[in-house]
């Protein structure tokens, strides 16, 4: 704090800090005692005549170690994409690897596009690329102590939390149901992918049946002129 800031020099903080004034304001509850003990007490600090509180006495501390609060987009593009992945591809990249990113990019049939669309999505999800966006709005502060669940092994990989990462009840119950949502849409992909080449290989079975119909009846024919 410069001396600018100041409002009371360090004679006057060194006669007011062991004045009985000053312990009678620090008894006060009123929001302009308090604001003036705090006034008092910073420049206090300010000139050294005692020593900063420490940071963990601010009572948002712990916030700064909390996970960031994911959105269920968020969730949804981390579960369809692992940080695993990602780091293969941007950070250590397979030498010789037929899947990388110039082979993605270069894929322009429409499931392609998409996996390249949600590879991209994740990275810059995850960090590996830089992305613009709107800031977020402050979460209000809860005025009941929150309820704390901690999320298993596989659901932190899952979307690339820290192992043992604990989340409120509303956090948690969206991460198991994006994630839900993402599993049941990627099997009715593969359902309909399977089911798609079944239909193909039985088209393909019956055009070889008409062609082997068409062949034996060439061959009776030929036995038909043959007789005498």
């Amino acid at each position: 704090m410069s001396d600018s800031n100041k409002k009371h020099s360090k004679t006057e903080c060194k006669e007011f800090m062991f004045s009985r004034e000053y312990n009678l304001l620090k008894l006060k509850t009123d929001p302009a005692s308090k604001a003036l003990a705090e006034e008092w007490r910073g420049d206090f600090v300010a000139h050294g005549l005692i020593a900063a509180p420490p940071v963990w006495a601010d009572p948002n501390y712990r916030d700064r170690f909390k996970e960031p609060v994911l959105t269920p987009e968020q969730i949804r593009i981390r579960a369809l994409v692992s940080e695993a992945k990602v780091r293969a591809l941007y950070v250590n990249p397979t030498v010789g690897s037929k899947e990388n990113l110039s082979t993605l990019a270069a894929d322009t049939t429409p499931e392609g596009k998409l996996k390249f669309q949600q590879i991209q999505e994740a990275a810059q999800e995850y960090g590996y690329v830089v992305k613009r966006q709107a800031p977020r709005e402050p979460e209000p502060k809860p005025v009941q102590r929150e309820t704390m669940l901690t999320l298993s092994p596989e659901q932190c990989q899952r979307i690339g939390l820290k192992p043992g990462t604990q989340v409120d009840d509303k956090q948690y119950l969206a991460i198991v149901t994006t994630i839900h949502e993402v599993d049941e849409q990627v099997a009715k992909q593969a359902a309909q992918k399977a089911r798609d080449a079944a239909v193909d290989a039985s088209l393909e079975s019956v055009g070889s049946i008409r062609e082997t119909t068409g062949a034996d009846a060439a061959i009776v024919a030929r036995g038909l002129q043959t007789k005498p």
